[in-house]
């Protein structure tokens, strides 16, 4: 019974770790801790700025299934050696989706050149703290990659270290949730200047 459980929460949650932390995320956001990662000023956001820690999974899928929409995004990683590929898992469940990240090479966010136009866009509340933003100093604005999805999830475990089936659930989860929030973002799209000189 407790072996069916465990099991349960590793192929949904990733861990019992990640499963204490989505509890958590879950009331502090149902709480209103998290309201201020929806209150977006849409009008300002022209590129989509994907974080996670080490950028070889969560935030690099995000950044391509942006790019194909058609979007302004990169991706950037809090604690990872500039210069590495994507994970193999994550690049071949990309590549059964239709997703491209072969040419993925991982960057550090304190690195990255932000501006006001830019949106922050974490896979955990703890992306988005002072402590870690703040390798970059920016007016770019913040927000949360699983808010924008049908279920809302305020925290998005790092499939990692995760089973295949938690690793599929988790690709799905961060194709789905990307789709949703690049289409409050018209200003990101790429050529919109152009149309508005042309327009």
């Amino acid at each position: 019974m407790l072996k069916a459980l465990e099991q349960r929460i590793n192929h949904r949650y990733g861990s019992k770790r990640g499963f204490v932390r989505y509890c958590m995320h879950r009331g502090l956001d149902l709480a209103g801790r998290y309201r201020k990662y929806r209150q977006i000023d849409w009008g300002r956001v022209e590129r989509l700025v994907f974080v996670c820690s080490g950028n070889i999974c969560r935030s690099p899928l995000a950044e391509r299934v942006a790019l194909d929409a058609g979007y302004n995004a990169t991706s950037f990683g809090l604690h990872c050696t500039p210069g590495r590929p994507a994970d193999p898992r994550v690049v071949e469940l990309a590549r059964e989706r239709g997703f491209d990240l072969s040419g993925h090479r991982t960057r550090l966010l304190k690195d990255a050149q932000l501006s006001a136009t830019d949106l922050l866009v974490g896979m955990e509340p703890v992306h988005l703290v002072d402590e870690a933003a703040g390798q970059c100093t920016s007016s770019a604005q913040r927000t949360l990659l699983g808010l924008w999805e049908g279920l809302r999830p305020a925290y998005i475990h790092d499939p990692y270290s995760a089973n295949e089936e938690y690793f599929a659930r988790c690709t799905r989860l961060l194709i789905e949730s990307t789709e949703s929030l690049a289409i409050q973002c018209p200003r990101a799209r790429q050529g919109w200047k152009t149309s508005m000189r042309s327009g």
